[in-house]
């Protein structure tokens, strides 16, 4: 860390190096975050301010390890890292301000995000994530908090005080949020970094969709025993590309866990967008003329510019070049690309607007579309069909070989409903199964029931039973509704 040599002057409480203290925008047990402007240049920074008198061991390797995590990844979405300052009484991190607050607290204002919106914020997080695996760095905290947004809405991945350098040895440290923690960081055992962010990263993917984490509890003894478990719902408004990528993403066995550069290459993360591939960093310019020019007129020395550079001292001097630069025009490609979302046009379909939705199949009422006169709802064209029962029994639950896989096919099982509360609109305690295999079984929805593992065109087998006989009742009844409908006028009914 390089010392401010104008820290701790009289005026420390408003001023600190080049930067004027403005106001405390964030606040936690160890650290204060303030708002700040930097001198020279007018830019407004954060800054964060870490008590170094009568921290523990524990802080001070925290802080350490952030401040090298930041040195080492340098990616649009990841929270750049301008100056490190330190006095004898506390340490100065300076990063670069991002204004539009964190994904929680978005979450919290706006509800639960449509698929197209989320897959914009989840193309950027995977790809920071996996740039910062390929640099050697694991995160271990990755959650909704530590992930901020900008005011254009562009991800930046904060929160690295509890990362590390993985290369290829086994981790021990127990860290992060225990909604977010992969399982076997939970049971204390020796864990692979990279994997145990891929489980993290499948939390804050399905918080996004659902407005509430997979794995929930009242205290952590309940969320450590459903981690565990594996055991998680897939409410049904989620496209099947979707529900096949988190269920790969929450797998219990890491070794079987999607790796991050297969989530890069998935369907549903390049559903409408270009294909995502892993980030490469430009070269960094140390001889920006126009940079260099304002900061000569500003009264640095060109030698001493270089240098700071060259050895990345994240000192003012090159706290000044990076602001400076910034004030340039992106280069083309410089960030991660992202196709605008535009909300559906019809606000009546909201549970269905949410997503890519299950796609309905052409049932056996198809062919008599050509009946139903202009005005009439579709539903009662597909009525006919909703009494059909999946295979196996009524009250079956839809349970993998593995916990938190999903398998095409179902398994009679006793119904036990989820206790996991999902907050949003159509979002309802639900456990079912899709295939997560790639060009597996079809997956065909009719009404609220899942059929999978069936040819298209296949009939349904029915249970047997009074069960039977009212799902028979039924049927015949909306056949009626709709065949009486189908001769009516709707002029006349109108």
């Amino acid at each position: 860390m390089s010392l401010g040599l104008a820290a701790a002057s009289g005026n420390s409480k408003t001023h600190v190096a080049s930067y004027k203290l403005l106001k405390t925008i964030g606040q936690s047990s160890y650290c204060k975050v303030k708002l700040a402007q930097h001198l020279p240049t007018g830019t407004e920074v954060a800054v964060k301010m870490v008590e170094r008198s009568g921290k523990s061991a524990s802080r001070a390797k925290a802080l350490h390890c952030e401040v090298q995590s930041l040195k080492t990844v340098r990616h649009p979405n990841v929270l750049k890292l301008l100056e490190v300052v330190a006095t004898k009484e506390t340490s100065f991190i300076v990063s670069e301000l991002v204004s539009g607050g964190d994904l929680l607290d978005h979450i919290r204002k706006s509800g639960p995000m449509a698929e197209d919106e989320a897959r914009g914020k989840f193309r950027q997080l995977a790809s920071a994530l996996e740039y910062c695996h390929r640099k050697g760095v694991v995160h271990r905290d990755l959650r909704l908090e530590h992930v901020l947004l900008d005011g254009e809405g562009n991800v930046k991945l904060s929160g690295f005080g509890s990362s590390a350098v993985f290369l290829g040895q086994e981790l021990s440290t127990q860290c992060g949020s225990p909604w977010y923690a992969a399982p076997e960081t939970l049971q204390g055992r020796a864990y692979a970094g990279p994997p145990a962010d891929v489980w993290s990263l499948g939390v804050v993917l399905f918080f996004l969709l659902t407005g509430a984490p997979p794995f929930w509890g009242c205290d952590l003894v309940t969320v450590r025993r459903r981690v565990l478990s594996g055991r998680f719902p897939l409410p049904m408004f989620l496209s099947w590309e979707c529900r096949n990528l988190l269920g790969k993403m929450l797998t219990l066995n890491p070794q079987k866990r999607i790796s991050i550069q297969k989530i890069l290459k998935d369907r549903w993360v390049n559903m409408g967008q270009e294909k995502l591939r892993p980030y490469k960093e430009l070269p960094f310019d140390t001889r920006d003329p126009w940079v260099m020019s304002v900061m000569l007129s500003m009264g640095f020395q060109q030698d001493r510019i270089e240098d700071s550079l060259k050895n990345k001292r994240y000192d003012s001097l090159m706290a000044t070049y990076l602001m400076l630069s910034d004030k340039k025009p992106r280069v083309v490609g410089h960030s991660i690309l992202v196709r605008p979302y535009v909300p559906p046009m019809d606000p009546s379909s909201r549970s269905f607007s949410l997503t890519y939705s299950v796609q309905l199949k052409a049932s056996a009422c198809a062919g008599r579309r050509h009946c139903i006169k202009p005005g009439f709802p579709a539903w009662l064209c597909r009525a006919a069909n909703q009494h059909q029962l999946p295979k196996g029994n009524a009250e079956s639950e839809l349970k993998a070989t593995e916990p938190a896989r999903i398998l095409p096919g179902l398994e009679s099982r006793t119904a036990t409903p989820s206790p996991t509360p999902l907050h949003g609109p159509g979002a309802f305690p639900s456990t079912h199964s899709t295939s997560n295999i790639p060009g597996g079984p079809e997956v065909t929805c009719r009404g609220n029931l899942l059929h999978a593992g069936q040819r298209e065109g296949a009939r349904p087998i029915s249970p047997s039973g009074p069960t039977q006989g009212r799902w028979r009742a039924a049927g015949s009844f909306l056949n009626f509704l709709r065949d009486w409908c189908c001769c009516l006028d709707p002029k006349k009914i109108l």
